[in-house]
């Protein structure tokens, strides 16, 4: 049987490692670290289609989408992101005549 004290250190270990964001590996996945994260696009990342610029310039991308919805050019600042609609997201790119 497990004496008081160690399950009680034990349950205050579970919970200094929830507050520090690292109890499981759904709460370790939520906040994806810039060095860790997929460049280019589209990723989904839960309802949002995502474009992350991994350099160091601004990187202009042309964001397509289905119809009705115009297509649109967005500047996505260094190592930052762009999001859209998952549902209305056909496609991300930089290729610049597809706008």
């Amino acid at each position: 049987m497990i004496s008081r004290t160690l399950a009680a250190t034990a349950l205050a270990a579970l919970a200094a490692a929830a507050l520090a964001g690292s109890a499981s590996p759904a709460s370790a996945s939520a906040t994806t670290s810039a060095s860790a994260r997929p460049c280019g696009g589209p990723h989904k990342v839960g309802d949002k289609a995502v474009w992350y610029n991994c350099s160091g310039v601004n990187q202009s991308i042309c964001v397509r989408q289905y119809f009705p919805l115009a297509n649109y050019r967005a500047v996505v600042a260094p190592r930052g992101e762009h999001q859209n609609s998952w549902r209305w997201t056909i496609d991300m790119t930089t290729d610049m005549s597809r706008c």
